[in-house]
């Protein structure tokens, strides 16, 4: 919290033009290493670079930042003045020339520390077309009010498996979402689950065909078939 804070107050004073001068003015005793790290991999930093080579040029930035402000708080000063600031640092060329992560690497980053993917979305394509064969958008699923039958589609998010009290048999219940976040809640009973729970795996994206249940303040998915969708298969 601190950390956002101080981060925040001083883009008040003024954009930050490069890595360096994010470093340079942000409190370093509070925003650490660690939460550098974690703001590059999120994306926070693009605008200042690649984010593989802001990960391997970080820690000599923040040091040299680091070092600066001691000596300025100390009222020391370089044997060449300014000539060699902070915000201008001599990388090796292997910093340089370092291979960029890729797309798929870069979001699972955003999803690990974001908790959600803020690029891309890596199923985006398999998101957008299986629209052709659901007969109900997630979103507008609660404008209903009413029950029926459904098809529906979206991404695992999450899965949350349990034994029955009466039968001892394993069941799950599973939250898809579609390419907005927009979540919506599936109920898959023993006899469904027994015959789906090999493809209840979470980031798979699937077709579910079942009945609306509109009891509770949400509306929930009792399924009755479950697939997985791929669009090059379609």
């Amino acid at each position: 919290m601190f950390a956002i804070r101080n981060i925040l107050e001083n883009r008040e004073k003024g954009l930050f033009k490069t890595f360096e001068d994010f470093c340079q003015r942000v409190d370093l005793s509070t925003i650490n290493k660690k939460t550098v790290e974690s703001l590059i991999k999120a994306g926070a930093m693009d605008s200042f670079g690649k984010r593989a080579k802001l990960l391997m040029d970080y820690p000599e930035i923040v040091d040299k930042a680091t070092k600066k402000k001691k000596e300025g708080s100390s009222g020391q000063e370089s044997l060449f003045g300014d000539d060699d600031p902070v915000n201008t640092p001599s990388f090796s060329m292997t910093s340089q020339d370092i291979e960029e992560f890729s797309q798929n690497e870069k979001l699972a980053f955003e999803k690990e520390f974001l908790g959600f993917y803020l690029t891309a979305h890596p199923q985006m394509d398999n998101l957008l077309q299986l629209k052709t064969q659901i007969t109900h958008e997630i979103d507008a699923l609660e404008e209903e009010g009413k029950e029926g039958s459904v098809i529906v589609g979206g991404i695992i998010e999450t899965i949350r498996r349990i034994f029955t009290k009466k039968s001892g048999k394993e069941m799950a219940f599973i939250t898809i979402g579609n390419e907005n976040g927009t979540l919506v809640e599936c109920v898959v009973f023993p006899r469904v689950f027994d015959m789906y729970k090999s493809i209840l795996t979470k980031e798979n994206v699937v077709l579910i065909t079942g009945k609306i249940d509109s009891k509770n303040d949400k509306p929930v998915i009792i399924a009755d078939k479950i697939h997985v969708f791929n669009s090059f298969s379609s």
